[in-house]
């Protein structure tokens, strides 16, 4: 969608999901897992030099742990967000300040944090 002159916003969602035969002879087939993934990414153009682009991203996996040979949690859940400010100088010379926070499923059922990152790159490009 282009709401304005200014601002773009894309959604993404998608499902995922694998059915096996637990014996392996062609018996009804189970759900292993079933995967939900989210995706919103919203870019906003102050001018022709700058922008802010921000993503959020949910994936959910839900399995049947009883159908892998390792253990694995029946229901995993993470989100994660970012928001990027790039500024360009000049022609060859962009800054780029971005903030990401990521956020997994505890045993409360909750997403708590499990990282924080803040960044700041200058990209030249040199000549000879």
């Amino acid at each position: 969608m282009r709401p304005t002159d200014h601002l773009s916003v894309n959604l993404n969602a998608g499902r995922r999901w694998l059915d096996v035969s637990p014996t392996g002879s062609g018996a009804r087939n189970a759900r292993l897992f079933t995967a939900d993934i989210a995706r919103l990414k919203a870019t906003y153009n102050f001018t022709a030099r700058s922008y802010l682009r921000v993503i959020a991203q949910r994936v959910q996996t839900d399995r049947d742990p009883s159908l892998y040979l390792a253990l694995l949690p029946r229901r995993e859940d993470a989100f994660t967000g970012s928001a990027l400010f790039a500024y360009k100088l000049n022609w060859q010379t962009v800054l780029f300040l971005g903030y990401a926070d990521n956020r997994d499923l505890s045993v409360d059922d909750r997403l708590e944090p499990s990282g924080r990152s803040l960044f700041l790159k200058v990209s030249y490009a040199f000549q000879r």
